[in-house]
């Protein structure tokens, strides 16, 4: 009778363990580009808020809204600064502020985010005053001989500026399946009485912020990610689309 006693104590305890075992999974689903997926985890390691800021801010990069580029000249004059300075504030404030997955992976990712946004806002920041305030892109200390080329060509205009615009509209024909339909629409620009903004234009957009923004910092980008996001999980399940 004693030894019944133990035996039902045993059970009675290890399903309580397993209870508690259970209680401790939660759910959380997620989307990549190509799949849906649903991973169970540990919520005594971790909450679903760290897992949400996590995926939003570490795995993708943060998304801006405020473009400091124009198509067309007459378009700059609604480009905000102001609007700019203060969406670069909030996601400063939410990569520093906000719960993250507290270990060294992710901890090295959301550094590396930081830095990537703070480099990608001053330069923004520059490209949007550069339409008034050419010189402006003087304060932008990482260039490379191109980015120097472009910016010297804003900031001195006239023929500088027209010369630097044959160079990049060469630069651009040899990079398009269409070379033929990029040189049409090239003269059709150069020989409107409008030029010169067209050639600001084009300079700031496919010169100066093209090149610039890449020898910027930029971290990995998502694919090198889903791994070390699925480690974080007992479990994952996704379903996938043919890419």
């Amino acid at each position: 009778m004693k030894n019944i006693s133990i035996a039902i104590f045993v059970a009675g305890f290890l399903m309580s363990v397993q209870s508690i075992v259970v209680s401790q999974n939660a759910v959380f689903e997620y989307n990549t580009e190509l799949c849906v997926c649903t991973g169970t985890f540990d919520s005594t390691q971790y909450s679903r808020e760290q897992l949400q800021n996590t995926f939003d801010l570490l795995w993708w990069l943060p998304y801006f809204e405020v473009d400091p580029t124009v198509w067309k000249f007459e378009e700059a004059k609604n480009l905000s600064i102001s609007d700019l300075d203060r969406e670069c504030t909030t996601i400063m404030k939410k990569l520093t502020a906000l719960p993250f997955i507290n270990n060294d992976f992710w901890n090295q990712i959301r550094d590396e985010r930081i830095r990537e946004v703070n480099e990608a806002c001053r330069l923004r920041h520059l490209t949007l005053l550069a339409y008034s305030t050419p010189d402006s892109l003087l304060a932008f200390e990482t260039t490379d001989s191109l980015c120097n080329f472009y910016r010297e060509a804003l900031i001195d205009g006239g023929h500088k500026m027209i010369h630097a615009w044959f160079c990049l509209n060469e630069e651009m024909k040899a990079n398009n399946a269409y070379p033929d339909e990029v040189e049409a629409r090239f003269k059709e620009k150069l020989f409107s009485d409008k030029a010169l903004e067209y050639a600001r234009v084009d300079i700031m957009l496919f010169g100066w912020w093209n090149h610039a923004n890449g020898v910027i910092f930029h971290s990995y980008n998502s694919y090198f990610f889903e791994d070390y996001f699925r480690e974080l999980f007992v479990d994952v399940d996704c379903i996938c689309e043919e890419p």
